[in-house]
């Protein structure tokens, strides 16, 4: 069952720390790097291809234990 956000937000956080950031500027187009980017509250990252209003998912995180070390 997904939990809804007051219900994330209620359970324990961790501090982390951005290392990477990779912008998609078109579907199947390659990820470029970049050291930073404008952040749109509600449409995600300016530069990407999924930066609209309305979308599911404007961001996504990775853990870098899921990484290959």
């Amino acid at each position: 069952m997904v939990k809804s956000i007051k219900e994330l937000e209620a359970t324990l956080t961790r501090t982390g720390r951005l290392e990477w950031i990779g912008l998609r500027p078109a579907p199947r187009a390659a990820v470029v790097p970049t050291e930073s980017v404008a952040v749109k509250v509600g449409t995600g990252l300016e530069g990407d291809h999924y930066h609209k209003n309305g979308g599911n998912r404007q961001v996504t995180l990775v853990q870098a234990e899921y990484l290959p070390v």
